[in-house]
């Protein structure tokens, strides 16, 4: 058996990341981690893009609007 896994929170986006709250170290900058998921889960940058007019170029984009 192993040590059992406290894990707080493990996002659907990268499972290979897990964030544990087993001390006081835990950094500040976790909480991107849940906004991120969050925004995965709601899927509201994918909205808002959508709903955003793109006067550019169609054979000269790169990005779409929602990556950037």
């Amino acid at each position: 058996m192993g040590e059992k896994q406290n894990n707080l929170f493990e996002p659907d986006f990268n499972h290979s990341i897990k964030v544990q709250s087993s001390d006081h170290r835990l950094t500040s900058t976790a909480g991107v981690l849940l906004l991120r998921e969050a925004e995965s889960k709601l899927g509201l940058i994918d909205s808002v893009a959508d709903s955003m007019h793109d006067p550019r170029r169609q054979d000269r984009i790169r990005y779409c609007v929602a990556e950037l």
